[in-house]
């Protein structure tokens, strides 16, 4: 969403409807909150003029009708815009006691029609409001929610945290129920993935570190479940509010180990399973079995809840105190950065780019384990270790990975920097070695010097990762 330009007027306005609120609890728009009391008190003096020219003899209608009207109003507004309302219609009155030649009145009608149309200008945002009242009833209390600073994603945008410190940045986007190829789909348009990212890289405040989530509102004819998805960064979960505010709870209850104990398989079913479904049977499967074989002196955590969203498999801490992030994989292919990303829902690219965000906020190295896989390997593809094996062997595999970086020749030495360099002068130090040592580079002239250029590499990466941290 490209930053516009905010004139005076709209920013008045805009912290008028702010005007009582706290800024913890922004569950409503802005300026639907200035307009709906502003509306309300404009049309019900309208209607006390109106009834006081046709029924001067009658100030029984002259009062009732309007202050009826407007006590209707005041049962359908918020608490907040009901005081907002009363102030607006309280206004006239003293307008009179201080202009008493009547001139005043001529502003009424120039009042409802700014009203009226301001109120038009801010409709379309009314569905928007009311999705953010069914999520507050929803979440319950202790959330808190606060605006982007970005002014104009303020109709399309809340930053929410939860009582337990997760913060979430979500972007809101309708659904529309179609049917695609005979079978039951959500589509959307306005915000999107895309939409969000670049809120978040606006946003210099907490909503740039927040998890970011893109909700698109359920529409009533949807048929089916439809469990969140994750791309690029952004999850995307197709709910109501009941249901955005439970997958919202249960992301900010799992923000450390989500289970200490094995999981139980998960019984045999007779239908097909998707491709998802039988990922997530073998990383259940295969933790299960690296708990049965790892040694008393080496710690490990399952599904461990990372603060910029998404998880990792298993956190293996050594008896020397080495933590390994490990990514737990189905697939028997070998880990290629160069391969295109074909008919696979992630590419070795981005596998790769997410496990190494894991490691770096769990502190730990980190490692893509394939567990399927028959013969026994373990190499560093670009900033990953990739190990290929059964459970009982990979604590082994992950000490020898824990030696051969540990015994590396000084970081600085292999760089060829000196040792005030700077980060600058490191990783442009890197990026030529990269271009010299790399295996693509040497693939002509023998196996034995892919292996050579291979090891040199690995040396490079882990003398670059001690230096820049």
């Amino acid at each position: 969403m490209a930053a516009r330009r905010v004139s005076p007027g709209q920013r008045v306005s805009h912290l008028l409807g702010r005007l009582g609120a706290r800024g913890d609890q922004m569950f409503h728009v802005p300026g639907l909150r200035l307009a709906r009391p502003l509306l309300a008190a404009s049309a019900a003096f309208t209607v006390f003029l109106i009834t006081g020219v046709a029924f001067q003899r009658d100030p029984w209608l002259v009062v009732g009708v309007p202050l009826a009207l407007f006590l209707l109003a005041l049962c359908l507004l918020p608490r907040i815009e009901r005081l907002l309302a009363v102030g607006w219609l309280a206004l006239p009155f003293a307008l009179s006691r201080l202009f008493p030649d009547g001139g005043w009145v001529l502003w009424i009608p120039f009042v409802t029609l700014v009203a009226l149309a301001f109120f038009v200008s801010q409709r379309p945002t009314l569905p928007f409001d009311a999705q953010l009242g069914r999520l507050r009833g929803a979440l319950g209390e202790g959330w808190k929610a606060y605006l982007p600073r970005n002014m104009w994603a303020h109709d399309d945008a809340r930053v929410l945290v939860s009582p337990e410190g997760q913060t979430f940045l979500v972007g809101v986007t309708f659904g529309r129920a179609v049917q695609q190829y005979g079978k039951p789909f959500v589509n959307w348009q306005g915000v999107t993935q895309e939409t969000v990212r670049d809120l978040a890289a606006q946003d210099w405040g907490v909503a740039g570190d927040a998890q970011k989530v893109l909700w698109v509102v359920r529409p009533r004819r949807a048929q089916g479940d439809y469990p969140p998805t994750a791309e690029h960064g952004v999850t995307t979960v197709i709910a109501t509010a009941a249901g955005l505010a439970t997958q919202l709870k249960s992301w900010a209850q799992m923000r450390q180990n989500l289970s200490s104990s094995p999981s139980p398989a998960s019984p045999p079913s007779p239908a097909p399973m998707s491709p998802s479904e039988f990922g997530r049977e073998v990383e259940t499967q295969a933790a299960d079995a690296v708990q049965k074989a790892l040694p008393p002196d080496w710690k490990l955590q399952r599904n461990v809840l990372l603060a910029v969203g998404g998880d990792a498999d298993l956190l293996l801490i050594s008896p020397a105190g080495t933590r390994f992030a490990v990514d737990i994989k189905s697939r028997l292919d070998y880990m290629k950065l160069d391969t295109p990303r074909g008919e696979r829902a992630k590419s070795w690219q981005e596998i790769h780019d997410q496990v190494l965000r894991a490691a770096r906020q769990l502190g730990a190295m980190p490692v893509v384990w394939q567990a399927l896989a028959q013969e026994e390997l373990y190499k560093q593809v670009g900033e990953v270790w990739c190990v290929r094996g059964a459970p009982d062997g990979l604590h082994m595999a992950l000490a020898v990975i824990e030696r051969q970086e540990a015994s590396g020749r000084d970081p600085y030495e292999v760089l060829g920097v000196r040792p005030s360099a700077s980060r600058d002068e490191v990783q442009a130090a890197y990026r030529a070695l990269v271009k010299q040592y790399h295996p693509d580079r040497v693939g002509h002239l023998g196996e034995e010097f892919r292996l050579m250029a291979e090891q040199r590499m690995q040396e490079i990466n882990a003398a670059y990762r001690k230096l820049m941290g």
